[in-house]
Formats: structure tokens, sequence, C-alpha cells
């Protein structure tokens, strides 16, 4: 489902490395990772992400203004 690489740099190694990531967390309704989803709400919900690899999605979340702040990053 959704092409199975990363979208961002096009990772197709281990699946497991693979993440859901909400381009909209207003539109957000439910995880994809809750045991108590239904299958097609569960599909409804992915069809509202992207793929993206563990790396690329950490590097989405992170505030980067506050790691330049810090001298983490340059």
């Amino acid at each position: 489902m959704l092409g199975g690489k990363c979208t961002k740099c096009g990772f197709s190694g281990n699946p497991a490395s693979l993440q859901f990531h909400h381009t909209n967390p207003s539109n957000k309704k439910y995880s994809l990772y809750s045991r108590n989803l239904l299958r097609a709400d569960r599909y409804d919900e992915a069809k509202k992400c992207i793929l993206l690899c563990a790396n690329c999605h950490i590097e989405e979340h992170t505030n980067k203004e506050l790691l330049k702040k810090f001298g983490v990053i340059a």
C-alpha cells in the first residue's frame, strides 16, 4: 500500500522500517496502530497518509529550529 517505499528518500528495504505519516494532522481520526480499529477504518485512515521510512519520519517530526538553537545541527 502507498507504493511500498519511502515517499521522501525512496527507501524500500525492510517493510518494518516503513511508517504511515498523516500529511494533515487535523484530518487524523485514528491511530493506524490501534488494535481495535476495523479493517475498513484502517484502510480509510491510511489513505490520508504518506509512507516514510523511520529516519525520514522522525525528521518530519523534529523541530529543526530547536536543534539549531542547541547546536545539535548547523
